[in-house]
């Protein structure tokens, strides 16, 4: 995801403990995740209602 730029990363070193990778989503991440969304609700959806059926 780093490399496709949809999310940055840094490190932060405490002083104690382990370092750790913060994720934060970019502009271009958000924009990729809203079409996502827009794809997969109607998707999600019709599964919900199969499901229904099957019960």
């Amino acid at each position: 995801m780093r490399d496709a730029g949809t999310v940055t990363t840094r490190w932060d070193a405490p002083e104690t403990g382990r370092a750790r990778r913060y994720y934060a989503i970019t502009d271009s991440g958000r924009a990729q995740l809203r079409t996502f969304a827009d794809v997969w609700h109607p998707i999600a959806t019709q599964v919900g209602t199969l499901l229904k059926e099957e019960s």
